[in-house]
């Protein structure tokens, strides 16, 4: 594919990050259609805000690490949690 690209996500914000010339292999096949005009512009411009894609890259970086935060604090404090003793 010429002129590919990769529609990065987080939250409320995207942005377009170019990848160029991307070559398809036997397990990275992926089924291409028509975009549909109408739900791209309702996408882009009223659902989701642009940014420039190092905003993007950083606004990534940053939820990956507090999901992994999360998920340490989630741990840690289920390995605390003593269990409840019902007996007098």
């Amino acid at each position: 594919l010429e002129h590919a690209f990769e529609r990065v996500i987080v939250g409320k914000i995207f942005s377009d990050v170019p990848l160029g010339l991307y070559v398809i292999r036997g397990e990275n096949v992926v089924l291409v259609g028509q975009v549909d005009e109408e739900k791209e512009a309702h996408t882009t411009q009223v659902l989701l805000e642009r940014v420039p894609v190092e905003q993007m890259l950083e606004a990534k970086k940053q939820a990956e690490e507090d999901k992994r935060l999360k998920a340490t604090l989630s741990q840690h404090l289920s390995k605390q949690q003593e269990p409840w003793d019902f007996d007098p």
